[in-house]
């Protein structure tokens, strides 16, 4: 699959080539070749093996293995349907000409087995301009990792470097103004200073207009008004100390470049060393310059927080080294800082105060997980987060579904899970990881804990996958590896009632506040629902490749024999392969031969 950008960090539509080739038993597998950010390294080998599975309602799962030709598997089977899932749990891409399939199906199934036939044609997926692409940026230079690379030593920053304090502003609305570093190219890649104006006090935030994305009078196009300004300031004021109950607080401390060094970093406060002291800002401008590329305003970048911001007193000589290593340090604002775009706020101000919530998750996520622990988290751990964020205060902040990250996210999911892994973070393709990275996070929530269980991840020592398994563990007394929390995720994808998502979390840790108080409520999703469907706009392009009696509700069901490249970090593709006769109580399910190594296939039965 290869991405066609419109504008980096906007995403586009997918133009996808398929090339068909033949496989054992005459399987005919579409080849979707996907140049995503992780490598192929593939080893293909031949499998021999036959295994056993007793199958019943409390074994309803089955791992295959590479080396697995076939399964008997014995059981009540009358009327259930079986499933298989290709998953990928390496770090690199598997081909889809080195996946494997089931060659036995019309002997299991008869007329109701579902392959793809030699004349089936056309493209899994060629179109995605119905879905949402709106995003985060998320940079790519992570602040610490710089600094321990830094070639210095605690006697060479010692001498003139004591950082200088600054003056706190005087913050008076529409008076105030400050020069404020943000991009000015649609790459998010070059920065310049802009003119500021200071158009909302609250408690905890200040709120930045940068000056020719202000309108005097009504809000348009990607000129915000006061009104706009205000209505952040109060709405993040009300949410502020919902979040930092569960997530913690963010860092009231600047980290002094001039005096950290490669083995560990030097922390200064806020209230001394940053003009605008310890409050958060919320700067509000066009992000990436994109209002004039996206009419509807349906691709583009919503928000983002750059942990650069957290930097000072930076000599000026490293600056001019920084700069020619691309580095985005010397355009630190020395402060607390995220940003919202304009464009979006005009357009869609009800769901764009979600994206307050997003990003303070990502705020607070850095003084939890990088600053106090020293722990390098992956985006895509810190992404799902950021989106359980939005998930548990959907309610407070008044939002329908489709308002919500539920909506921008779950119709993405059902259409195209198998374009990114559960674990994987695709920088320029980053709707398609978000989507896959909040199903799984939203189902975890709604098992295992709700905001207990986020609260538990972000304050434990771990990151990642260790980081969910033993917040997992010790919310819910249980024993679990990531390999169970995956299977039972398979099962809820194929329907199980035992693994829904579709109830509502439970409900251990509550706000209470002077005027209002909070549960943190995470409703019940039913993947199924219309309002999650595929959008009418891609199906075309899906109409070949899938299953029969798919109705274009929940996640995509693939023919058996129909692949994409595999996704790495546990990447799947769903097959429904048939329904089983009346009667039956033994079936042996064989496979192609031939895969690659790290291929492993779930036989589902429900």
């Amino acid at each position: 699959m290869k991405i066609t950008k419109k504008v980096a960090f906007v995403f586009s539509a997918l133009a996808a080539g398929f090339v068909l080739s033949s496989c054992q038993d005459l399987l005919d597998i579409f080849i979707d070749s996907d140049g995503g950010s992780s490598g192929s390294s593939e080893k293909k080998v031949t499998a021999t093996k036959t295994e056993n599975w007793d199958y019943s309602a409390s074994n309803p799962i089955f791992e295959a293995d590479s080396s697995v030709l076939s399964v008997k598997v014995s059981g009540s089977l009358s009327g259930k349907s079986l499933y298989v899932v290709n998953a990928n749990k390496s770090s690199s891409v598997i081909s889809s000409s080195s996946q494997r399939f089931v060659s036995n199906g019309s002997q299991l199934f008869g007329s109701g087995y579902n392959r793809a036939a030699a004349e089936d044609s056309g493209s899994l997926a060629t179109d995605f301009s119905g879905l949402q692409k709106k995003g985060h940026f998320v940079p790519k230079e992570d602040i610490l990792k710089t600094l321990r690379e830094k070639e210095n030593s605690p006697a060479r920053s010692a001498a003139g470097t004591t950082p200088v304090k600054v003056t706190q502003l005087t913050l008076t609305v529409n008076s105030t103004t400050k020069e404020i570093y943000v991009d000015d190219s649609v790459n998010m890649n070059s920065y310049s200073e802009k003119a500021a104006t200071l158009r909302a006090v609250g408690t905890y935030c200040n709120v930045w207009v940068v000056n020719e994305y202000y309108a005097s009078g009504t809000a348009s196009g990607s000129k915000v008004d006061s009104s706009i300004a205000q209505g952040f300031a109060n709405t993040f004021d009300a949410i502020y100390p919902m979040i930092t109950n569960v997530f913690g607080n963010e860092s009231d401390e600047l980290v002094d470049y001039a005096n950290s060094t490669n083995v560990g970093y030097k922390t200064i406060g806020m209230d001394c060393y940053s003009d605008t002291g310890t409050k958060i800002n919320i700067v509000i401008y066009d992000i990436a310059d994109d209002s004039g590329l996206s009419e509807d305003k349906q691709t583009g970048i919503m928000g983002y927080f750059y942990s650069k911001d957290y930097v000072t007193n930076i000599p000026e000589l490293q600056k001019q080294v920084l700069l020619l290593n691309g580095s985005a340090l010397p355009y630190s604002n020395a402060g607390k800082y995220f940003y919202i775009d304009s464009a979006f706020s005009v357009e869609n101000f009800e769901s764009v105060v979600s994206t307050l919530a997003h990003e303070f998750q990502h705020m607070v996520n850095f003084n939890q997980k990088t600053l106090s622990k020293n722990l390098d988290v992956s985006t895509a751990y810190n992404e799902m987060l950021s989106m359980l964020c939005e998930d548990m205060m959907q309610a407070k902040l008044g939002l329908a579904d489709e308002q919500s990250v539920k909506g921008e996210r779950l119709p993405g999911f059902n259409t195209a899970y198998y374009r990114s892994g559960i674990l994987e973070y695709l920088s320029e393709n980053s709707a398609l990881s978000y989507s896959t990275s909040y199903t799984f996070g939203a189902w975890l929530c709604r098992q295992y804990g709700g905001a207990a269980l986020v609260k538990a991840m972000m304050t434990n020592d771990y990151k990642n996958e260790e980081s969910i398994v033993k917040a997992v563990n010790d919310v819910n007394e249980e024993n679990y590896t990531f390999e169970t929390l995956f299977r039972q995720f398979l099962l809820m994808l194929t329907g199980s009632e035992t693994y829904t998502m579709n109830k509502d979390a439970g409900t251990s840790i509550f706000y209470t506040g002077c005027s209002q108080n909070y549960e943190y409520p995470m409703t019940a999703i039913d993947l199924w629902s219309n309002d999650f469907a595929i959008p009418e706009t891609v199906r075309s392009g899906l109409e070949k490749a899938k299953y029969t009696d798919y109705n274009w509700c929940g996640p995509y069901i693939l023919k058996n024999g129909y692949a994409t490249d595999l996704r790495p970090e546990y990447g799947i593709e769903i097959y429904k392969i048939g329904t089983f006769d009346s009667g039956t109580t033994s079936k042996t399910i064989t496979f192609t031969s031939e895969g690659d190594e790290n291929l492993t296939m779930y036989l589902i039965i429900q």
